[in-house]
């Protein structure tokens, strides 16, 4: 993956020329061509324009995510809370809504870019356990007893800053800014990526392992089956 390749989905020209003009090498798709240019250009980042179909926008982001963890910015002058909750839950790293200041998405590029190098909970050598529940950080795989956890990028970097800290109540805020470093919209965002991390270890025959601690944050739950 080249750290300044950038692949541009159904994007404006002016978002080309800005990453152009400070280096970041940029190609172009429609939204039908986006996992084979992804194939081709094996980008650092993904730009979602949204602006024009935005279900083909979030089915961007639902193909992306299944095969690859790249950053995936999705851009749109409108777009409603709804529809901003849906495309992270389908995969988006970060969204950018209104008016687009060049500056602003030059910089999320760049931060986005940079975020596997520099990531505070970048994986470490260790296997960290909860019960039966098990993290390999540095293979990037979770099970549950013998079966295999699917987790997006997100949901992996969520469950590791909670096995992390067992004994912690972690704020959604030092979630959200650990996630998205450049993050600033609603924190509650991070609420649809607890609920799925949650769904597929409850799927692989685990517990609900994420607790909220009301007005607090979230931290590792007791090991209580589902009803």
């Amino acid at each position: 993956m080249n750290r300044r390749v950038v692949l541009i989905v159904d994007g404006q020209d002016q978002l080309r020329h800005a990453l152009n003009e400070r280096n970041f090498q940029t190609c172009v798709s429609s939204a039908s061509d986006a996992l084979d240019a992804y194939a081709a250009s094996q980008p650092a980042l993904v730009v979602v324009d949204g602006n024009g179909v935005p279900s083909a926008g979030l089915e961007v982001c639902r193909s992306l995510r299944a095969i690859s963890e790249v950053p995936i910015l999705v851009i749109a002058t409108e777009m409603d809370e709804v529809d901003e909750l849906l495309a992270y839950a389908l995969g988006a790293d970060d969204c950018m809504i209104g008016p687009v200041s060049i500056r602003r998405f030059v910089a999320k590029a760049g931060a986005l870019t940079r975020r596997k190098k520099h990531h505070a909970i970048e994986p470490e050598p260790t296997l960290l356990r909860h019960g039966s529940l098990s993290l390999d950080a540095a293979a990037r795989q979770v099970n549950m007893a013998d079966r295999t956890v699917s987790l997006t990028r997100t949901e992996f970097d969520i469950l590791a800053m909670l096995m992390h800290r067992p004994n912690h109540v972690i704020t959604r805020g030092s979630l959200v800014q650990e996630i998205w470093p450049d993050w600033f919209g609603d924190e509650r965002v991070i609420e649809v990526h607890i609920s799925r991390l949650r769904r597929k270890i409850i799927d692989a025959g685990g517990p609900r392992i994420v607790e909220a601690v009301r007005g607090v944050g979230y931290r590792l739950g007791l090991l209580q089956p589902t009803a």
